[in-house]
């Protein structure tokens, strides 16, 4: 087999798992991210929903060979704990098999491992903080050449094959688009979501079941927390963006609580 050169758009979790399965194949792959370096401290924090990890994503780790580095930080997640408004807990279990359980992960902690092991491979090089401007499809006799904008200036980079995982304002796929009797739809729902940390008791002790994810529904709309090894669990609010109940009246800590 040939080699080929690989350019990866996006080092998130798709992009960073597409880098090593390239690389394991025997291509060169540059990957080139709009953000810092998300190994950094703190890297995405607040920004994300934490991942209950299902068996698709259980088996693509497990066919790169990361699988036992991920389940080393990840929790398991047996079923779902409804907390009704009266107290009483609802579990309902995800299925009937101990392979049918999730597993909660963080999702910085998961791109963290997957970036760091796709740059362990001497064929994969990454740029961050650079930002796509332009994409050449190219034709049968010159592949495609991107077009990048960051602080040390801009710069192009051609390839054999290349890869959009610039997540859903992707702008490969804008660009590969463009020109093109192609129907592309996207729709924004009204909805926004904050992340929030809810810690273990005092001396380390967990809150509620460990082994669940948490959901608290409500008229408008919900609270879902994933736990994690140490106890703590990571919580995400979804509110409407706009409304009488919803982020825009989040205004002041008494509204907050």
């Amino acid at each position: 087999m040939n080699a080929k050169r690989v350019l990866v758009a996006g080092a998130g979790l798709a992009g960073s798992l597409a880098a090593i399965h390239f690389a394991q194949l025997g291509h060169q792959v540059e990957i080139h991210e709009r953000r810092p370096d998300p190994r950094g401290t703190g890297a995405g924090a607040g920004r994300s929903i934490n991942l209950g990890l299902s068996q698709r994503g259980i088996r693509a780790l497990d066919q790169v060979g990361l699988l036992g580095p991920v389940l080393a930080a990840a929790a398991p997640m047996r079923g779902r704990v409804i907390h009704q408004r009266d107290g009483e807990l609802d579990f309902q279990p995800y299925g009937c098999h101990e392979d049918q359980i999730l597993r909660s992960v963080l999702r910085d902690d998961l791109n963290r491992i997957l970036l760091a092991e796709a740059l362990e491979y001497p064929n994969v090089s990454a740029r961050f903080g650079v930002t796509l401007t332009d994409l050449d499809r190219g034709s049968a006799s010159a592949g495609p050449v991107c077009a990048f904008a960051g602080d040390s200036g801009p710069y192009q980079a051609s390839a054999d094959l290349v890869v959009g995982a610039d997540g859903a304002f992707s702008a490969v796929r804008t660009r590969l688009l463009r020109g093109l009797p192609a129907d592309f739809r996207q729709r924004v729902l009204p909805w926004g979501y904050k992340e929030f940390a809810i810690a273990a008791g005092p001396s380390g002790e967990v809150r509620s079941s460990p082994d669940a994810l948490h959901v608290w529904p409500g008229d408008d709309g919900l609270i879902v927390a994933h736990p994690h090894v140490n106890g703590s669990l990571t919580a995400t609010v979804f509110l409407p963006l706009a409304g009488e109940r919803s982020f825009a009246t989040l205004t002041t800590e008494k509204s907050v609580r």
